[in-house]
């Protein structure tokens, strides 16, 4: 099954097919492992929100902090000539896969579908919703499977190939993360006052007076 289709039969928006994972003891060990996958999935996208935004403050912070002491002492500073840099960098995902799991999120937070919703739950899934929509834009299929999961879209069947596409998705978050909490604006922004002074001491010891 290629990347295209392995969503293609997931909800409950097609009809049955038969095949070799189909199978209810097949299923009922794949749908497990899914289900600890899915969980993950939740916890890890929470985290690296929490710790992105975390981040962006430093990096404001750091930019500011950095330009003052290099107008103090003079000097060029090292984000003149850089480009800023996308952390979490997103593979490109076929059109009909983010189509076909973006369509069931807007069918479950359509407001015809929510009205005896409270407004905090109303609320909630116009925030899924939006979250699916910059996934859908910026081909970031993690966005629309955590809305899709927290959303409880029942799932048909769960193919071998899908339980692949998870880990990988798993190992492209952790890899987000590390790449967050190596980056030396983030470690600077954790150091002390003599430490971060040190910081800025090294990244700019080689550049020219102005």
């Amino acid at each position: 099954m290629s990347e295209e289709n392995i969503f293609e039969n997931l909800f409950d928006n097609s009809k049955d097919e038969l095949s070799a994972y189909a199978k209810p003891n097949k299923q009922s060990q794949l749908k497990k492992q899914f289900n600890k996958l899915k969980h993950k999935i939740l916890y890890l996208n929470m985290e690296y929100e929490e710790l992105n935004e975390e981040f962006q403050e430093i990096r404001r912070d750091f930019i500011a902090k950095i330009m003052i002491y290099c107008q103090n002492n003079k000097i060029q500073s090292p984000l003149e000539s850089s480009e800023e840099k996308n952390i979490d960098k997103k593979e490109k995902k076929s059109p009909s896969e983010i189509n076909d799991l973006f369509r069931q999120v807007a069918i479950k937070t359509h407001p015809d579908k929510n009205k005896d919703l409270s407004p905090e739950e109303i609320e909630e899934r116009k925030k899924l919703f939006n979250e699916a929509v910059k996934g859908k834009d910026s081909g970031n299929f993690g966005k629309i499977l955590q809305a899709a999961l927290e959303l409880n879209v029942p799932i048909k069947t769960v193919s071998p190939s899908l339980i692949k596409h998870l880990r990988k998705e798993i190992q492209k978050m952790q890899k987000n993360i590390k790449q967050i909490k190596n980056d030396i604006m983030y470690k600077w922004g954790k150091s002390d006052e003599k430490t971060k002074q040190q910081i800025f001491d090294l990244l700019t010891k080689n550049l020219k007076p102005l």
